[in-house]
């Protein structure tokens, strides 16, 4: 026979008004989140709006809001992990939209281009060209797009290709499928053309 479980106690006023602080002062979220988790610990609804009130003075979300903008950049965080993450805490949208406006530093290349350039050669240690390298970038710094298009644009991708150790090739299976690595990581088919015809023996064809 199942034992009858225990039924959940609930916070009392002063327990809930200590849960709120915690909570708040640790995941940094808003008042519509705190809301969900008070209702988690308490069904009665007075208590729930006291601590609410009680907690204002503690708590607001357009503080809270700018903590987090300020946060992710000293962590070189994109714009769009900003608003992504503020949403997922349930801050309003057209607020955080607001106060972004404050931040023209997400407007800055220069604030993110060390990070940037530091992250192109780690792409290419990896083998990637130039079209890999910019995906990759604008999916992290959606707001750099242009800039970052433009630099990848700098990149020459015959002397990348040609600092590339390729296999060995002991058939034309083996020669494609290294060109479709390649195309893979983001280099051009014009390119890889020329590479190819460098390295294949002269029995070899990728037509």
């Amino acid at each position: 026979m199942n034992p009858t479980p225990t039924p959940k106690q609930e916070y009392q006023k002063d327990r809930l008004f200590s849960y709120a602080l915690w909570y708040t002062g640790k995941y940094r979220i808003s008042r519509a989140k705190l809301l969900d988790k008070l209702k988690s610990k308490s069904s009665n609804d007075d208590i729930i709006q006291e601590v609410l009130t009680q907690i204002e003075p503690y708590h607001s979300d357009s503080v809270e809001i700018r903590s987090h903008i300020e946060s992710c950049l000293a962590r070189s965080k994109p714009l769009s992990y900003v608003i992504r993450s503020l949403r997922q805490k349930q801050f309003i949208p057209e607020e955080i939209k607001t106060i972004l406006e404050e931040y023209d530093q997400f407007d800055d290349y220069n604030t993110f281009a060390h990070t940037i350039e530091k992250r192109i050669y780690q792409l290419i240690d990896r083998g990637n060209g130039p079209k890999g390298i910019q995906q990759d970038l604008t999916q992290k710094y959606p707001q750099f797009r242009k800039r970052i298009e433009s630099r990848c644009h700098e990149l020459n991708e015959e002397e990348l290709l040609e600092a590339l150790t390729p296999p060995a090739f002991s058939n034309l299976k083996e020669l494609k499928k290294w060109q479709d690595t390649l195309l893979r990581k983001g280099f051009s088919y014009q390119s890889i053309r020329r590479y190819m015809g460098n390295i294949a023996s002269e029995d070899l064809s990728i037509d």
